[in-house]
């Protein structure tokens, strides 16, 4: 626990620290079955500035079901850049950073599927990586496991007492990235008897 506690005040340290969070056509879970997109893509840094945010027109047509999670339809994405003119800008804001969100191998998992999508190669991972999900599992867990299941991101930060009403939307790329840089903040300052069962 006092290692994964221990990574989140570095994390809340570095400079090179970026929160990346992308919203989709889907859930990317069949990639086998068919592709799922990236229609929004955020990145900020460890002071919440905006390094990238953009939206992102995906070869698919952006179902009702996902629509009514993120709320970014078809009309909003068309005219956008596709991820073939998005993919250059996100390889030089991750170039050499530690990158994290919440359930990191999604969103990579995803600019990959992106990738495969629109016919090019995914993108080169020449940056560091780092899940806040999966440190805020390893505190969170119950006596006797090694790390909780999936966390919720809203419920994580309701447990930590953290306003949300300060944040863009739940589901937004960028509402989510300053949810998970929230998280690595408070953790910073928690202390490892806290954890103690």
């Amino acid at each position: 626990m006092s290692e994964a506690l221990n990574k989140f005040k570095q994390l809340a340290q570095d400079e090179n620290l970026v929160v990346i969070d992308v919203e989709t056509t889907g859930l990317g879970k069949k990639p086998h079955e068919h592709l799922d997109e990236i229609v929004e893509i955020t990145i900020l840094n460890l002071h919440g500035q905006v390094l990238l945010r953009e939206l992102v027109q995906p070869v698919q047509l952006i179902p009702q079901v996902v629509i009514n999670i993120h709320g970014i339809n078809n009309v909003m994405v068309r005219g956008a850049p596709t991820w073939r003119e998005v993919a250059p800008m996100v390889q030089d804001v991750l170039e050499g950073k530690i990158v994290t969100a919440w359930n990191l191998s999604f969103d990579i998992e995803l600019m990959r599927q992106s990738s495969l999508a629109r016919r090019m190669n995914p993108i080169p991972r020449n940056w560091r990586e780092q899940c806040a999900m999966d440190l805020y599992a390893q505190l969170t867990a119950l006596p006797g496991q090694e790390r909780a299941k999936f966390v919720n991101l809203k419920k994580a930060c309701e447990r930590e007492n953290i306003d949300q009403s300060q944040f863009e939307g739940l589901h937004s790329a960028t509402g989510d990235c300053q949810r998970v840089l929230a998280i690595i903040k408070a953790m910073a300052t928690r202390d490892p008897g806290e954890f103690l069962w």
